[in-house]
């Protein structure tokens, strides 16, 4: 650091745009270190598409962690275009019950959901992914409302619908557990009409859960 802040800034300059020309060179390419150097060359746009590109990256290797992290920085920055803010708010809606940070993603999936502009099916991504954080991570049967809410506003995407019924269902406390068949129900009918191997192994596997803790022979 020391170092760096002693060399000229035209050089600095220099120097990040020869390192991004490098790393874009190298197969994989490095993205979060591209993004890193689009930063410091005060390109705003550019790091938000590098970033964006860095963490769907990390998604795609498990990093939860570091994805988190990204998300958490794309959302904070000001007057973010629509299209992008979205797209990340949905990344981490679908990611922040396996993160770390479950306070800031709590804070920021809360913030997300208190824009009026956003898309109904979307906003059910969200609420689904706040509910299985608060749900999962923070102990917080609260959320369990969120993941109900999600359950009525996911009709244009099926699965991720049957997710949210699927996770009612295996509510058992406070009554809930009264409304599993139907839960189960309900899914059945969504898969009926929009069959998905995964949504159906999941609804399955709940039934199978139900039946062992019933003592179903």
């Amino acid at each position: 650091q020391t170092a760096y802040r002693r060399i000229p800034g035209p050089r600095r300059q220099r120097l990040h745009r020869r390192a991004i020309e490098v790393l874009k060179a190298q197969d994989p390419r490095p993205l979060m270190q591209i993004a890193h150097h689009t930063l410091a060359l005060g390109d705003r746009e550019g790091w938000l598409t590098w970033a964006e590109a860095a963490a769907d990256q990390a998604i795609a290797v498990g990093d939860s962690g570091t994805a988190t992290a990204l998300l958490h920085e794309i959302l904070a920055q000001d007057r973010l275009r629509g299209d992008l803010r979205s797209r990340a708010a949905l990344a981490l809606a679908r990611i922040a019950a396996q993160g770390v940070d479950i306070a800031n993603s709590t804070r920021v999936l809360t913030r997300i959901l208190g824009d009026p502009q956003l898309p109904v099916a979307d906003r059910g991504e969200v609420h689904l992914g706040l509910g299985m954080l608060m749900v999962g991570q923070a102990g917080d049967r609260a959320g369990f409302r969120e993941i109900e809410k999600a359950a009525g506003e996911l009709a244009d995407r099926p699965e991720r619908a049957v997710r949210a019924m699927v996770a009612l269902a295996i509510n058992e406390r406070d009554g809930a557990a009264a409304q599993a068949e139907e839960w189960l129900d309900r899914a059945e009918q969504v898969l009926a009409r929009h069959p998905d191997p995964t949504a159906h192994a999941a609804v399955r596997a709940a039934r199978l859960t139900l039946l062992a803790r019933d003592g179903d022979p």
